[in-house]
C-alpha cells in the first residue's frame, strides 16, 4: 500500500516538474521556444533595445515589477478613475495584473478593479492574451529617460524611465521604477 503512495507521488512530482522550465534553460516559461535574442539587443531598465529602437517590455528585467500610468497623461483623461494605471508583472508567473487607479492618487490600485492577463514574449516582443489564443502585440512608440530628482531622495524609488505603449488594453504612458543606488 505504502509502495502505491510512493508511485503515486512520484509520478505527480514528475509531471509537475515538467511544465516548469522552457527548452531554452536561460528563458523563463513565458519565452516562445523560437525565441532567439539577438546579439544586438541589449536591455536597460526592463526595455530591450536594438541600437536606439526600443523593441519590447522584458519583464524579469523591470527594476521593479510594477509601471504606473504616466501622471502627465493623466491630465488628459475625464473623469476621477484612471482605467489600466497599474501594470503589475507578476514573477515566474507569466502573469500580467493591472488595476485602475485614482486621479487624486497616482501610485495608488483600486483591488476590486483586478484584470489578469497571460505574456509572453516572442522574437523580442511582448504580447498580451486574456487566454491562450488571441495574443495582442504591446508596441513601444517611445522611450524617455528620466534624470534622477535628487530632492525626492527620501523616496525609496523614483521614476528612471517612461514608456509609452499600445495594444488592445495597454494604451498611454507609463512609469517605470527605479531604486536609489542603482
Amino acid at each position: 500500500m505504502n509502495i502505491r503512495y510512493f508511485v503515486l507521488f512520484l509520478c505527480v512530482t514528475v509531471l509537475m516538474g515538467c511544465g516548469t522550465k522552457s527548452e531554452s534553460t536561460d528563458l523563463p516559461l513565458c519565452h516562445c521556444k523560437e525565441n532567439k535574442v539577438s546579439k544586438d539587443v541589449s536591455v536597460k531598465n526592463g526595455i530591450a533595445f536594438r541600437g536606439n529602437v526600443p523593441l519590447c517590455i522584458i519583464p524579469e528585467k523591470l527594476p521593479y515589477p510594477d509601471l504606473y500610468f504616466s501622471k502627465n497623461s493623466m491630465t488628459f483623461l475625464k473623469g476621477n478613475i484612471v482605467p489600466y494605471a497599474v501594470i503589475s508583472f507578476v514573477e515566474n508567473g507569466c502573469l500580467l495584473k493591472t488595476y485602475d487607479g485614482e486621479k487624486q492618487a497616482p501610485y495608488s490600485r483600486l483591488l476590486e478593479t483586478e484584470k489578469v492577463f497571460k505574456y509572453k514574449v516572442c522574437n523580442d516582443e511582448l504580447f498580451l492574451a486574456k487566454n491562450d489564443k488571441d495574443w495582442d502585440p504591446v508596441k513601444i512608440l517611445k522611450v524617455t529617460e528620466v534624470e534622477k530628482d535628487v530632492k525626492n531622495e527620501e523616496n525609496a524609488y523614483y521614476t528612471c524611465m517612461k514608456v509609452e505603449l499600445k495594444s488592445k488594453w495597454l494604451n498611454g504612458e507609463y512609469e517605470i521604477l527605479c531604486a536609489w543606488g542603482e
